[in-house]
């Protein structure tokens, strides 16, 4: 697994970014995985499809009751991302009979913390840009243990300890029973606006 360092790079605006982890998958996965229940476990990737130029996509197995989701490589102590912004971009290869559910995890200091989209916020058949703020006023909740079911919010010492120990980001890829694949673009993590 990497370990979360701060970066600061160029990107295509010009703008000078610093962030934890960018991973803009133009060339390789840059290590991220597949989890849950895709036909693989290692991603495609697309050097064509992306936005602009590569991403990474999955696609379902099928199974029953199993949501596949992609997979960061990253794990250590991302404290220094509290309150900063989680962005990243989300296009599905198919929109019929979408459902919601747990579409970002963040696990660490013996806790998992998770994000639902809005309602209606599914990821398009375009890009979709996410952008949820890491702090415990921005809709996260505490896993309560059981699917469908919404936690407590955490509160900031439970956020800080989840990134002080991070051990995994997962973002959900699955949006609807049945075969279905999705792509990821443009992963920031801890960005500072």
């Amino acid at each position: 697994m990497r370990r979360l360092v701060l970066l600061s790079v160029l990107v295509v605006t010009g703008c000078d970014v610093q962030a934890w982890a960018i991973d803009r998958f133009d060339a390789v996965a840059d290590g991220w995985t597949l989890d849950g229940d895709p036909t693989s476990p290692t991603p495609t990737l697309s050097r064509t499809e992306g936005n602009p130029a590569g991403c990474i996509c999955g696609t379902d197995a099928e199974s029953p009751n199993i949501v596949w989701y992609f997979k960061a490589p990253w794990s250590g102590d991302a404290s220094k991302a509290y309150g900063r912004v989680l962005t990243f971009e989300l296009k599905a290869r198919d929109q019929y009979q979408q459902v919601q559910g747990r579409d970002v995890e963040l696990t660490g200091g013996g806790l998992r913390l998770l994000h639902n989209h809005k309602i209606g916020d599914t990821p398009g058949l375009s890009w979709t840009p996410y952008r949820l703020t890491l702090d415990e006023s921005s809709g996260w909740y505490v896993d309560p243990g059981h699917e469908g079911i919404a936690g407590d919010p955490p509160s900031k010492a439970d956020f800080m300890a989840t990134l002080k120990g991070l051990t995994s980001l997962r973002i959900r890829g699955e949006f609807k029973d049945g075969p279905d694949s999705a792509c990821l673009d443009n992963v920031v993590f801890g960005f500072e606006p």
